[in-house]
């Protein structure tokens, strides 16, 4: 009867531990990550109102060359002082 009244306490600790850690995980990743993919189907500034311009923001990406410059700059940048 010991063991598993021991092993019932393990358990709830180990409930009590995950729990708590899956929900922060959730809100403080998943949930900013999934928001920001919604983001990226709109004309969203920041404020105000948005409209869902759809995949015209993504088909843009590759025939926008700043983009590239700008990536290709900030690698050269930091990636030395990351290494």
């Amino acid at each position: 009867m010991g063991t598993k009244r021991k092993k019932m306490g393990k358990e709830a600790t180990y409930l009590a531990i995950t729990i708590p850690i899956v929900a922060l995980f959730f809100l403080f990743n998943t949930l900013p990550l999934i928001q920001g993919v919604i983001y990226s189907f709109t004309n969203f500034k920041g404020y105000g109102d948005f409209d869902w311009v759809g995949e015209i923001q993504i088909s843009d990406l590759p025939a926008d060359p700043p983009i590239f410059q700008y990536q290709y700059g900030a690698l050269h940048e930091e990636l030395p002082d990351g290494i």
